[in-house]
């Protein structure tokens, strides 16, 4: 896991650019920022030391030196794919899942990406073609963006690192995506929907299986694991089997002491003789860093700042801790239909509706809990993985009917992610199995979410008179900002990240739907 800066076909003048834009993204790393000069090309990193400590240094190169690779993220196959390499007698020099890249591209050509698991955003420069290959993983769980200026391509883990550039605009990479010298390309799509139709103890089971495999590959470390853990449904069912593969793991359980969340999750850990730590969450703690926290989860969506109060103490505090690892269940509400919103769908007679919100919601995922989950995470040099998202556990979630996700539960009440609590109601205690679902600043006791009376709202309004919102609402009519809080979130924002033209781009919202903008991301 590291940061990543790269400059393509640099003019003379913009190579000294290259030192700025590292620095500018040094807390993703615990090592110090390095670049070379490869080919035509700059190709830079920060490094957080997590696989092979003492011999990980980037950009790695095939056997030859005609490929480098510059990387950020987790390949939890990379060992099977270093097996199958070294069969083919291809030498290594380090145990790093990074150097296998370079000699997957010389093996197999762009063809490799589908042959990944993991998360990731990096880049191949090709020196003999004099072409590169910038790559973001599935789901969009690592950043990825890039500037052009005439001839030459900036490429970055964040937007900060085009802060005071001249050029612009700066494209957020996609999903699923590719760049290269000839443009932007899709290598990744969500498969046709094709409902399972085995019995829900068979899904179930099913489920069972993919998550306890997911967890297994992102907890096989000999480094200490912390959970973000807030004695929810998903959290709770993360930290079972985490603990089941890993003997050094700690719940790390935020809000205050007579929270939803501190109660259930102190209950469940101490029932369960499971290691945690409270951190204590109080509103004006959370609220004095907004400014900070805009600028570095590079967004001014209100849902994805609001979260990032808590999510950035969370972070804080595992690295305090010394953690380098924390796992979180992130993507569970996404893929299983956990938000309350599906309770309102019937999933028999409107299928359709269910499966596209479920759907949109995934497709949005790398412009919300995935942005605020990797910046705040980074900005302590704390990489976080989501045993939720992985490919082939999401893949087959998809395929699941929308009547096993909303049901009646074994009590007759009507819930949400109902085929992930049968997976596992053998090992839950029953409170934690008909818990409810909240967010973030609710269960931690910490107010309401909702637009204009929640506790971003209160400040902003603190913060920004009427005129002064009324102006910015009216001078921006492209981002659609809707009220003081968007409007204060947007102002603080736009101060940094001004070329970030897809940021228009708004996310949609449950209850109302935002008109996009064009997309700007396209050549």
């Amino acid at each position: 896991m590291c940061g990543i800066a790269a400059i393509i076909n640099p003019e003379t003048r913009d190579k000294k650019l290259i030192g700025p834009m590292l620095d500018k993204i040094s807390h993703r790393g615990d090592s110090l920022p390095i670049h070379t000069e490869f080919g035509n090309s700059i190709l830079g990193s920060v490094r957080l030391r997590i696989v092979d400590i003492d011999h990980g240094t980037q950009p790695f190169f095939n056997e030859n030196e005609t490929a480098g690779v510059v990387f950020n993220g987790e390949i939890y196959n990379y060992k099977e794919l270093r097996s199958e390499l070294e069969q083919k007698g291809h030498i290594f020099k380090t145990d790093c899942d990074t150097e296998i890249l370079a000699h997957l591209y010389e093996e197999y050509g762009m063809q490799f990406i589908e042959m990944l698991e993991g998360m990731f955003a990096f880049l191949i420069f090709d020196k003999i073609k004099n072409e590169f290959y910038g790559v973001r993983d599935f789901f969009g769980v690592k950043p990825f963006f890039y500037l052009r200026k005439n001839d030459t391509v900036f490429i970055s883990s964040e937007m900060k690192s085009f802060d005071g550039f001249d050029s612009g605009p700066v494209n957020e990479l996609k999903p699923g995506h590719y760049l290269s010298n000839d443009g932007v390309f899709q290598y990744y799509k969500i498969p046709e929907t094709k409902y399972v139709t085995d019995t829900i103890e068979t899904v179930a089971m099913k489920v069972r299986e993919l998550l306890d495999a997911a967890v297994k590959k992102r907890v096989q470390t000999d480094l200490p694991i912390a959970v973000f853990l807030s004695g929810g449904l998903d959290s709770s069912i993360v930290h079972l089997l985490c603990t089941k593969y890993n003997n050094n793991v700690t719940g790390i359980i935020i809000g205050e002491e007579s929270s939803d969340d501190v109660i259930f999750a102190k209950r469940f850990c101490e029932e369960l003789d499971l290691k945690y730590c409270h951190v204590n969450s109080k509103k004006d703690e959370l609220l004095e860093n907004v400014p900070e926290i805009i600028y570095s989860v590079e967004t001014f969506e209100p849902n994805v700042v609001r979260g990032s109060l808590l999510s950035m103490k969370l972070a804080k505090t595992a690295h305090d801790l010394g953690f380098k690892i924390a796992i979180c269940g992130e993507g569970s509400d996404e893929v299983f239909g956990g938000y309350g919103d599906f309770l309102f769908i019937d999933p028999e007679k409107n299928a359709d509706e269910f499966q596209k919100k479920i759907l949109a919601l995934l497709n949005d995922l790398y412009r919300t809990q995935l942005l605020r989950i990797d910046r705040t995470g980074m900005n302590y040099s704390l990489e976080i993985r989501e045993p939720f998202l992985d490919r082939e556990l999401v893949e087959f979630a998809l395929n699941i009917q929308p009547k096993m996700k909303v049901a009646e539960d074994k009590n007759g009440q009507l819930t949400t992610k109902l085929i992930l609590r049968e997976a596992f109601k053998d090992i839950l205690p029953e409170y934690i199995y008909n818990r409810p679902k909240m967010t973030l600043l609710e269960g931690a006791g910490t107010g309401s979410v909702e637009k204009e009376s929640g506790i971003l709202y209160e400040f902003a309004g603190n913060r920004l008179s009427d005129k002064d919102s009324s102006e910015i609402i009216k001078n921006n009519p492209s981002y659609y900002l809707q009220n003081k809080e968007e409007a204060y979130c947007f102002d603080l924002f736009y101060r940094h990240y001004s070329n970030a033209e897809f940021a228009a781009q708004r996310v949609i919202h449950a209850k109302k739907e935002i008109p996009k903008s064009p997309d700007l991301t396209k050549n």
